[in-house]
């Protein structure tokens, strides 16, 4: 494994294309990711350094309405193939927040795609598309991370 240190938006347009099996972004300002990792610009980045079938993994922090997750799911449907959800529930049986992670991919990912951690629900494509229906895409030009993000 080789792990760079540095801002991943910079960083990562060093990298040459189909060169990463897997990118995980877990990197935040404060309570939020920072916008500039947010975007779709930043998604196609992404998906143009991962390798055909490669995995982005990416950890958002957001507490019902969940209105950060769901666009930042919007913004990922929109640039990969597949995209999944990982968190757990409430008591009501609502997705819960607090870490919410978002696989994506260029290609279907396998049924099992998700987790095994005790209480965690793994979300299809579908269920994310159903999720994020309402959602705007987070661009380069709009990406109000900070006003979307709920805390506890």
């Amino acid at each position: 494994m080789r792990v760079a240190v540095g801002d991943a938006r910079l960083g990562l347009l060093d990298l040459a294309g189909d060169s990463a099996d897997v990118v995980i972004g877990d990197a935040f300002g404060s309570d939020a990711v920072p916008w500039h990792l947010a975007t779709a610009e930043w998604a196609d980045e992404v998906r143009r350094v991962l390798k055909p079938g490669g995995l982005y993994a990416l950890n958002v922090l957001d507490f019902q309405p969940l209105d950060l997750a769901r666009a930042e799911a919007a913004t990922l449907l929109e640039s990969f193939a597949d995209v999944r959800l990982v968190t757990f529930l409430d008591a009501d049986g609502d997705l819960f927040g607090g870490s919410v992670v978002l696989l994506a991919s260029d290609r279907p990912m396998p049924r099992d795609a998700g987790s095994d951690a005790e209480g965690a629900i793994t979300s299809d494509r579908g269920e994310v598309e159903a999720f994020a229906r309402d959602a705007d895409v987070l661009r380069d030009d709009f990406a109000p991370v900070d006003q979307l993000l709920t805390t506890e």
